[in-house]
């Protein structure tokens, strides 16, 4: 996240993500929709509109492990 937050404005990314990497591309394109050329789910977790990555992550971050 630090590094798309740092890239220019006029610089976009590809982002790739496998199994569960694919949840943490969400947050990024989610959080930086302006910075990501694409996303690439490479048998990767894709979230949908009813249970985006933001309440993924909440929802994990929760679990008393």
């Amino acid at each position: 996240m630090e590094f798309v937050a740092s890239l220019p404005q006029d610089e976009k990314v590809v982002l790739v993500g496998h199994s569960y990497g694919g949840l943490a591309i969400s947050l990024a394109m989610e959080s930086f929709p302006e910075k990501i050329l694409v996303g690439v789910f490479v048998s990767a977790y894709m979230p949908n509109y009813i249970s985006p990555p933001v309440t993924l992550a909440q929802e994990v971050s929760t679990i008393n492990l």
